[in-house]
């Protein structure tokens, strides 16, 4: 089931599926590696941010920014 990055809970391993969004905002993603494929983790989030594990990095994203990726 895919869902908004933003949506999903701690400590959960996920797979990107998309990035939605305009021109900018994806290229910005994709730079910072949620490329559709990849694995990532989600290891922390409150009301205003998420923390993920991607890769060997840890990449905090505010949810205006996390609702553009599509996970499953």
């Amino acid at each position: 089931m895919c869902m908004p990055l933003h949506l999903a809970n701690e400590g959960k391993s996920l797979e990107v599926i998309n990035v939605d969004g305009v021109s900018p905002v994806r290229i910005r993603l994709t730079e910072l590696g949620f490329i559709p494929g990849t694995r990532i983790c989600v290891l922390s989030k409150n009301q205003e941010c998420i923390l993920v594990k991607i890769k060997d990095s840890r990449i905090m994203l505010n949810h205006l920014m996390a609702c553009r990726v599509n996970v499953q």
